[in-house]
């Protein structure tokens, strides 16, 4: 018997995975009551991937209990502990490393969560509880009398050497020429997509997150005329931030121009290959290219993550790991990107801090702290502040000259 997750059961949202114990298919009511009641009807948690997310760290810790002869309904904080310590240890089959802290916090938080929504419906009555769950003990378990935070033997999280990875201006330049064309600045022969290039110039040129990126519309540019003459003044754009807060970021024209660029060729072309097929255009402006076997549809972010860590790989920006294959204990060598997605972010607040104060701004933080939608100057000051002196030198007027775009 093994729990699975299943999207395509009647009466959910898109995309809400319920539980089911196998091979009986019997729905697991309590585990997909937890997924509907705490996250797929809240509307803080309204994303399909935090859903599979916590969904995945569910099934994970009920086939861990079928393995080891636990019922969950009895399981004690005993046995989560156990859990975690076999985690720590354990070689994960996709990274082929032991799990991060930061992996075990995100299975261990879900299920002590559930615990808790487990408690207040009756169906769990052990030790596995959180501060909250403390708090709503009813009378009937007073007896237990001993119960504690369970969150506590969550472990913290280990700090990540050099987690934080801006670009050097001449990676920057190679990774670039490996994603592809500027959409306005193609070269003749040069037949490969610009989207993946413009995807990239939005992290790094305007400091969006991939979900903001992601959330970009066709619809929003129908209306904006760049100034071919002035490619580096700036418009606002509306994004939809963390926690679906909408901010304006400032855009320079010639990325405002590329986008529009992008929707008129490369994006019309997959959306007619799209309604061939009988797809309806999507709401979101970056899309499956016309190679896809789906094209016209909306570009996911994981396949946005692993082009660039291949480009990363192809333009050399990489190091050496050790890898462990799960099964056979065999260790290999791979290469792996020294970059990943957010990095562009990063680049763009380390570069713009030395493009505001070559240009005369005294207080460069808040300026980088708006386009970035960071509610606490201190959040952007404490984050890049070791960082700036390591890039980029002063009295450069824009990014993209900063970086030898020009």
């Amino acid at each position: 018997m093994a729990v699975h997750i299943t999207r395509d059961f009647g009466g959910l949202k898109v995309g809400q995975p319920s539980l089911f114990w196998e091979p009986e298919q019997l729905l697991f009511e309590e585990a997909t009551a937890f997924l509907n009641d705490e996250y797929c009807q809240s509307g803080s948690r309204s994303s399909p991937r935090t859903w599979k997310n916590v969904a995945s760290a569910l099934m994970f810790w009920f086939n861990w209990c079928l393995e080891a002869n636990v019922d969950w309904r009895t399981a004690s904080q005993d046995d989560l502990i156990d859990f975690r310590d076999g985690l720590s240890t354990a070689i994960s089959p996709v990274t082929g490393d032991t799990y991060s802290s930061g992996t075990i916090i995100a299975y261990m938080q879900p299920v002590i969560a559930f615990y808790d929504y487990a408690r207040r419906h009756k169906a769990y009555f052990g030790d596995i509880c959180s501060a909250d769950g403390l708090k709503s003990k009813s009378a009937s378990e007073e007896s237990l009398g001993t119960l504690s935070d369970a969150s506590r033997l969550v472990p913290s999280r280990r700090a990540k050497k050099n987690a934080i990875r801006p670009f050097q201006t001449g990676e920057l330049r190679k990774f670039l020429a490996v994603l592809g064309p500027s959409a306005t600045e193609r070269e003749v022969g040069d037949l490969r997509p610009s989207r993946d290039r413009l995807m990239a110039d939005w992290g790094w040129a305007v400091g969006l997150r991939l979900s903001e990126i992601m959330t970009l519309n066709p619809y929003q540019f129908l209306a904006m005329h760049p100034d071919g003459e002035s490619p580096f003044s700036q418009q606002a754009v509306e994004v939809i931030g963390k926690g679906n807060v909408a901010r304006n970021v400032a855009v320079p024209n010639w990325l405002i121009a590329d986008t529009l660029q992008y929707m008129q060729g490369e994006r019309a072309r997959t959306l007619e290959l799209g309604r061939k097929k009988g797809r309806r255009a999507p709401k979101v402006l970056f899309l499956a290219g016309t190679r896809s076997p789906d094209p016209g549809s909306p570009f996911t972010p994981r396949r946005f993550e692993t082009i660039v860590g291949d480009a990363c790989i192809f333009a050399g920006l990489m190091r050496l790991k050790q890898r462990i294959d799960p099964d056979t204990g065999i260790t290999t060598q791979v290469s792996v990107a020294n970059h990943c997605v957010h990095d562009l972010r990063h680049t763009y607040a380390v570069y713009t801090y030395w493009i505001e104060v070559g240009n005369g701004n005294s207080e460069p933080w808040k300026v980088i702290q708006a386009q970035l939608g960071h509610e606490q100057m201190e959040t952007t000051i404490r984050t890049y502040l070791k960082f700036v002196q390591l890039f980029g030198p002063r009295g450069q007027q824009d990014i993209r000259s900063l970086v030898g775009l020009e």
